[in-house]
């Protein structure tokens, strides 16, 4: 079964998404692993969306681009 995770950038208020297995969202979850152990494959931004899904704290990349740039 497929779950469709979404986290919104605190920055520009857009909902981003990522689909992941219900199962290793469960993993993560309730086992208390990390992103990174239970989505080995998935990019770095995909698995901070999950991170911005579970602790309700995200920046999307686009975001994350800009300040770089205005330092």
């Amino acid at each position: 079964m497929k779950a469709r995770l979404s986290a919104t950038c605190m920055t520009c208020n857009e909902a981003r998404y990522v689909n992941v297995t219900a199962n290793d969202v469960t993993h993560y979850l309730k086992d208390d692993k990390l992103v990174q152990d239970v989505w080995p494959d998935l990019n770095a931004w995909d698995r901070d969306i999950i991170i911005g899904f579970r602790t309700g704290v995200f920046q999307c990349q686009d975001c994350w681009t800009k300040e770089g740039d205005e330092e």
